[in-house]
């Protein structure tokens, strides 16, 4: 392990309340280390800990390729998946017993929820976008901007599930009040 790592590994081998004391001292928030926890429990403290990310960086291509299915076509989605798969920094990432690999993967299933919500107009996919979005600014800060970038694109394009979004946006704002004061 390098530093970081070792930092992870370290954190999370301790009780789900010290991870989150131990957390809203660092500058992560807490979902990846209680993943890591649960792993390290099952498996033991070791470098395999690497898996969770590999597993993450696996699965973000193929949420991409859905994604840019839908937006466009197969050939396409392949393409996307590919260049995706192929790129230095989520590869790096991909074998690093960080959180990073993770926000890319939540990224995509945020984005892919989120277009099934708009399209569809179906509660059932602003649900699944909420607790993905939830998830996602648990595992990491930068993923307001992610959000933001959505719902920048929601009103550009379609405000006509004005309060359907706001309730969404609510939600996920509100599932994170108790880490706010952190």
């Amino acid at each position: 392990f390098w530093g970081d790592e070792a930092w992870t590994a370290l954190i999370s081998q301790f009780p789900l309340r010290e991870i989150l004391r131990i957390t809203g001292e660092d500058f992560h928030p807490p979902a990846y280390y209680f993943l890591v926890h649960g792993f390290i429990k099952l498996f033991g403290a070791s470098e395999w800990i690497r898996l969770i990310s590999i597993v993450f960086f696996l699965l973000t291509p193929l949420l991409v390729y859905f994604l840019t299915k839908k937006l466009a076509d197969i050939k396409l989605g392949l393409i996307a998946a590919v260049v995706v798969a192929m790129s230095p920094i989520l590869f790096t990432y991909a074998f690093e017993a960080r959180a990073y690999a993770m926000v890319a993967f939540i990224s995509a299933l945020t984005a892919l929820m989120f277009w099934q919500a708009i399209t569809t107009r179906r509660w059932g996919w602003w649900l699944a976008y909420w607790l993905a979005g939830s998830m996602g600014v648990y595992t990491h800060y930068y993923m307001w901007f992610i959000l933001a970038g959505q719902g920048f694109y929601w009103l550009m394009v379609d405000r006509k599930q004005f309060w359907r979004v706001l309730a969404v946006y609510g939600g996920i704002l509100l599932t994170q009040l108790p880490w706010l004061p952190v």
